[in-house]
């Protein structure tokens, strides 16, 4: 018979999947013998810990130990051992989480249905983009922006297709602040930036959402007159602007951001409420027809098809009293 020549590795490959298999036989066998002759804590965080390893194990027996359905308790182990500081066995919990993660998502070649097993695995979570979150938070503390920054990307890959823009804003958020804290400032403002235009399109020009984005810029930013332009924004959408004057003085600051947009439609918003105040009272002069023929086309200038046919009744009995008034002809 003749005999192949072996290819490079091949015969090495062999012996570690063989190795690793009677390692594996060996150290299930010793880690039940452990779970059969250990006792279990009487009260406490040891306690739970204890119940928790032995509900991975069980779940490990039934399933496997890759298994979809031990991805839960791992997280639960990992969260339990960050609590009571053992930042080692925290970490080889989270790793195995998300390796476990990985290899689901491979074998399913989707991710719909983990956006909704995720969250139910982690008791609480929006998709399957928190799983790397949660990890991301522990890395971050414990190994700082070079372990948490590559985790908290890929949750941002992992987001789904319809995330809508509150969503995804607070993952690039976490990005950014990771950014920030390892003093990378020019990254974290570029994105800050990214998010303040995507506000800009999401938010009315009064939100007080939008004030929110412009502080987070504004501390980003640093010194500067744009910083200054977007903390004052940020306090007078903060204060919920009603008046005609505040937003007067609001429309000015969306100008001096070059908000041209959001400019335009808080001075119309100003113009109708000083409008408004001003025929509320006024006596049926010329005067009072020309407000409300201005107050029509700013009405319809913001699509509100209830307030302008509002004032132009209004505008038809101010019309009518003032033919009234006017010469008799015959």
């Amino acid at each position: 018979m003749k005999i192949q020549p072996n290819q490079p590795g091949r015969i090495e490959r062999i012996l570690q999947r063989t190795a690793d298999l009677v390692t594996g036989v060996i150290q299930d066998q010793v880690d039940s013998w452990q779970s059969a002759y250990s006792v279990e804590p009487s009260a406490g965080p040891a306690q739970q810990e204890h119940r928790l390893k032995k509900m991975l194990k069980s779940n490990q027996q039934k399933f496997g130990k890759d298994s979809i359905y031990t991805l839960s308790t791992h997280m639960s182990l990992a969260q339990h051992q960050h609590g009571q500081l053992n930042g080692i066995e925290a970490a080889t919990n989270y790793h195995k989480a998300l390796e476990i993660f990985e290899k689901e998502l491979q074998e399913r070649g989707e991710t719909d249905s983990l956006h909704k097993l995720i969250p139910a695995c982690l008791g609480g979570g929006k998709d399957a983009a928190s799983l790397y979150e949660k990890a991301a938070d522990f890395f971050q503390l414990y190994g700082g922006s070079e372990k948490s920054l590559p985790l908290l990307e890929r949750a941002q890959q992992l987001l789904p297709q319809d995330a809508g823009f509150e969503r995804r804003a607070e993952v690039q958020q976490k990005i950014a602040k990771v950014h920030s804290d390892s003093g990378n400032q020019g990254e974290a403002s570029k994105i800050y930036n990214q998010i303040w235009g995507e506000a800009l399109e999401n938010y009315g020009p009064t939100s007080p959402e939008l004030g929110a984005h412009a502080e987070q810029l504004a501390r980003s930013l640093g010194e500067g007159q744009r910083s200054e332009d977007l903390w004052g924004l940020s306090l007078s959408l903060n204060a919920e602007p009603r008046s005609g004057a505040a937003l007067s003085a609001l429309a000015k600051q969306y100008a001096s951001l070059g908000c041209h947009d959001q400019a335009r439609q808080v001075r119309n918003r100003s113009e109708i409420l000083n409008i408004e105040d001003r025929v509320r009272s006024a006596p049926t002069t010329p005067l009072l027809r020309q407000d409300l023929i201005r107050l029509i086309e700013l009405h319809q200038a913001q699509g509100d098809a209830g307030s302008v046919e509002r004032a132009q009744l209004k505008l038809t009995q101010v019309e009518t009293r003032l033919a009234l008034k006017g010469p008799l002809t015959w």
